[in-house]
């Protein structure tokens, strides 16, 4: 993995996967469903970025994989916004979505470049 995208995957995924641990053990309900429903955004992200970076360093990277790639930032979107609703625990734990947020943002801008092998040009 080239340093200057490792510069981009790192701190969005310790950000995303932090943030998955403390909803997760910060919520107070008995459910694992629901605990697993409101913690996994985090770890759905990273799973997106890592798997468009996987696929761009193994030259599987297609122009037709945007729109899919693009359509499955529903799922930590949506988990955000179960977290949101039905979090049990410490709402302080909700200004940590805005740093996620921001982190997935980057990892579909990122990972969409990945995914489809276009960069922007590095001046």
């Amino acid at each position: 993995m080239p340093v200057y995208l490792f510069c981009y995957w790192l701190p969005t995924s310790f950000v995303m996967v932090v943030t998955s641990f403390v909803y997760f053990s910060s919520n107070r309900s008995t459910r694992l469903g629901t605990r697993l429903g409101v913690s996994v955004h985090g770890l759905l992200g990273t799973a997106l970025f890592s798997g468009a970076v996987a696929l761009w360093m193994t030259g599987g990277s297609r122009d037709s994989l945007a729109w899919p790639f693009t359509l499955l930032f529903v799922l930590p979107l949506a988990s955000m916004l179960a977290a949101l609703l039905f979090h049990r625990g410490t709402r302080i734990a909700h200004l940590l979505l805005a740093a996620e947020l921001f982190c997935l943002a980057l990892a579909w801008f990122v990972g969409g470049m990945a995914i489809t092998d276009e960069w922007l040009p590095i001046v």
